[in-house]
């Protein structure tokens, strides 16, 4: 069993979720920094990175929408939440967040 007064012990046995993020390297993502986020090994600590579940994607769809919302790419989505104009620093205060 699983209690929040123990979340470290919980993570380490497998009882929470990991962290979900999407990085999105479609044409324009790429382009303008989305590459940047593909390496994440390389500024995030080891241990968030084992709390996350990185996924590739090759477009989530995001621009088409942007240029009605004002949105910018990179676009990256964290536990299912669309983030624009994500930067490495962006993404790791997203990650902390959650």
């Amino acid at each position: 069993m699983c209690f929040a007064v123990v979340p470290a012990i919980c993570m380490r046995e497998g009882f929470m979720d990991k962290i979900k993020v999407k990085i999105c390297t479609g044409g324009r993502c790429f382009m303008q920094g989305g590459s940047d986020l593909l390496t994440y090994n390389e500024f995030l600590d080891e241990s968030l990175v084992a709390k996350c579940d990185f996924e590739e994607c090759n477009c989530l769809g995001e621009c088409k929408k942007a240029e009605k919302s004002g949105l910018e790419p990179p676009f990256a989505v964290v536990n299912g939440k669309v983030h624009d104009d994500m930067t490495p620093q962006k993404l790791y205060r997203v990650i902390m967040e959650q």
